[in-house]
């Protein structure tokens, strides 16, 4: 709202004879560009209630998580992160790790699917909408219990063209019922390199 704007909400609240008085004319054109800067400040402390909105209180938030600070970050980075952390700390229900998944996908489509007798769900991202793979990944596997699998689908609209090599490596994890004392989880380790 500009002052001009401003200045004419304020001389409505006022009686006539006070509208029309040249003194208050004068304090209210004054006080106008002050309000503006009130009004401003009030909406930026405002903002930073909320995780999708901060800006300078980011940094306070990842203090209380326990987040390194690192100022060569944007505030986008600095929010997924925050929301990651405070979204991996629920339960690992199908709604939480959607929403969770969601953080990572713009627009918000994401499906999370189980796969039956597998002790293993999927997440299902189009190529396209994926905001960040490495930290989707790191998020998911902090919140999902060890003993189940993470598989990421990914829906590719266009052709996939690869201009790089690729590394990758997928881990297997035991399933519940092949436990025994003295194992790790990993059941094996697989990678390479695609050209």
């Amino acid at each position: 709202m500009d002052n001009s704007e401003r200045y004419e909400r304020l001389i409505e609240y006022l009686p006539e004879v006070y509208a029309r008085s040249p003194e208050m004319q004068g304090i209210l054109k004054g006080e106008a560009p002050l309000l503006d800067q009130f009004e401003k400040a009030l909406e930026d402390v405002f903002n930073q209630a909320f995780v999708e909105t901060a800006t300078w209180g980011l940094e306070k938030r990842e203090k209380e998580l326990n987040l390194p600070y690192d100022p060569n970050l944007s505030y986008e980075h600095r929010r997924q992160r925050i929301l990651m952390k405070e979204n991996s700390i629920k339960a690992a229900t199908i709604k939480n790790l959607r929403d969770l998944a969601n953080i990572f996908s713009e627009p918000k489509t994401v499906e999370v699917l189980t796969i039956l007798n597998e002790y293993a769900f999927r997440t299902k991202y189009n190529l396209d909408h994926l905001i960040n793979y490495k930290d989707m990944v790191i998020a998911i596997e902090e919140m999902k219990p060890a003993h189940m699998e993470h598989v990421v689908g990914l829906n590719v609209t266009d052709d996939l063209i690869i201009e790089d090599t690729v590394t990758y490596k997928m881990k297997t994890y035991h399933k519940v019922h092949e436990f025994k004392v003295g194992m790790t989880p990993i059941k094996h380790v697989e990678g390479g390199v695609l050209p």
